[in-house]
This record gives structure tokens, sequence and C-alpha cells, in this order.
């Protein structure tokens, strides 16, 4: 249960770091 929710919160910490990424 606490890999499923920690497997969620870093696929969507992972989305805004990609597209700062790509910004710069």
């Amino acid at each position: 249960m606490n890999g499923l929710i920690l497997g969620i919160i870093f696929g969507v910490l992972m989305i805004p770091i990609s597209v700062i990424s790509y910004k710069m």
C-alpha cells in the first residue's frame, strides 16, 4: 500500500521536474 502511494507521489512529482528541465 505504501509502495503504491509513493509510486503515485513520485509519478506526480516527475511531471513538473520534466517540464522545468525541458524549459531549461
